[in-house]
């Protein structure tokens, strides 16, 4: 009689609990200690991707919950439910996967469409589209009060510059029009930051520890 095959003892034998849906881990996104262990950021075609690298104390202490962490050496995936998130608050459903690596962990958060903005980004990235947009506007505004004539007054008192009106010149303004396209720009810079700038580690051999981090722009890198 031949020897009957043993059912594989990593393959679950209830249907029920092939089919089972994965637990639901909520993740504190914003959460500042996760956001430091962030060794990349990118997108992936039209989708978001952000990436973590630490210990299990680490991300434990970063908010990850035990949930999260693999079991049996594999690959862990799991819907990761916004606890906070800029635009998304607590209302975001996106996909998560956890891998052991050696020395620790691997976290990665597939935002899909939605864009990680500044509550979800690195804080490298944070900080340049937060200080851009506040040295733009402060060429276009004088203390957010709109000022047709603030832009051409920096402009004269820039050492850099090369136009120095003489005294008793006409004060130069710009146009309302001219004015709101100006400040439109510096919305878009901002929002040009965070749509496409990328955190990689650097793969420079002289590099020494800690690893450095790297901002691209994202046509740098090609996705498969």
């Amino acid at each position: 009689m031949a020897k009957a095959k043993s059912v594989p003892s990593d393959r679950a034998r209830r249907a029920s609990q092939r089919h089972a849906s994965p637990a639901v881990i909520s993740i504190n996104l914003a959460e500042d200690s996760l956001k430091n262990l962030m060794v990349e950021q990118c997108k992936n075609g039209g989708a978001y991707l952000t990436v973590y690298r630490a210990t299990r104390a680490e991300l434990l202490a970063g908010g990850v919950p035990e949930a999260a962490f693999p079991k049996d050496g594999t690959v862990a995936k799991f819907p990761v439910q916004t606890l906070n998130a800029c635009s998304t608050g607590s209302s975001e459903r996106l996909r998560g996967s956890m891998q052991s690596i050696s020395g620790g962990f691997e976290l990665e958060v597939d935002w899909g469409p939605v864009l990680p903005y500044l509550q979800g980004s690195h804080p490298a990235v944070h900080a340049l589209a937060w200080i851009l947009l506040k040295d733009v506007k402060a060429w276009i505004d004088s203390a957010d009060i709109p000022d047709l004539a603030h832009p051409l007054e920096m402009l004269a008192a820039d050492p850099r510059s090369g136009y120095k009106p003489p005294p008793g010149a006409p004060r130069l303004e710009i146009s309302a029009e001219f004015h709101k396209k100006l400040s439109d720009c510096a919305h878009t810079l901002y929002h040009f930051v965070f749509e496409h700038c990328e955190l990689i580690q650097s793969t420079d051999a002289a590099a020494k520890q800690p690893p450095r981090l790297r901002l691209i722009h994202c046509e740098e890198v090609a996705h498969g």
